[in-house]
């Protein structure tokens, strides 16, 4: 067997913490590796302490096969100006003063890759932030 679980639906879905940090940097090491160009979703373990230890400011939702953290997505509220001052698409936004959700990582575990993953957690990024009452999420994603 390759890793991979036999279905999808066999995964399991919860809010992650500063208690998956850890798992969540083992993930990055392992995905990282893959990648000959280097990964937008890479953050330090002090970075993720800072994100995810601001309750209410923050989401981030883990993919699990059994206890093996095999995704995640990250996102964190930030004020809209905060780094994008010359981004064109805050002209768009209707109040450039308010705070936005930024992606800050959509990470998959190479075996587990090419299941659907990625928009599942896209889906759970887009309920939270409805749910925090926004309107806006900006992030990048690399296509290879």
């Amino acid at each position: 067997m390759n890793g991979r679980s036999d279905t999808a639906n066999a995964l399991s879905f919860r809010a992650l913490d500063v208690r998956d940090i850890a798992d969540m940097l083992a993930l990055l090491r392992n995905v990282s590796a893959t990648l000959p160009f280097g990964f937008l979703s890479d953050r330090s373990e002090s970075e993720l302490h800072e994100i995810l230890g601001r309750e209410g400011r923050h989401g981030a939702t883990g993919v699990f096969d059994a206890d093996r953290l095999v995704g995640y997505g990250l996102e964190q509220l930030v004020p809209a100006i905060e780094g994008f001052q010359d981004c064109p698409l805050l002209h768009l936004v209707d109040d450039p003063s308010a705070e936005i959700w930024m992606t800050r990582g959509l990470v998959i575990a190479p075996d587990f890759q090419q299941q659907g993953l990625m928009s599942r957690l896209m889906a759970a990024r887009l309920e939270h932030v409805e749910r925090s009452g926004s309107y806006h999420m900006i992030g990048m994603i690399a296509v290879r």
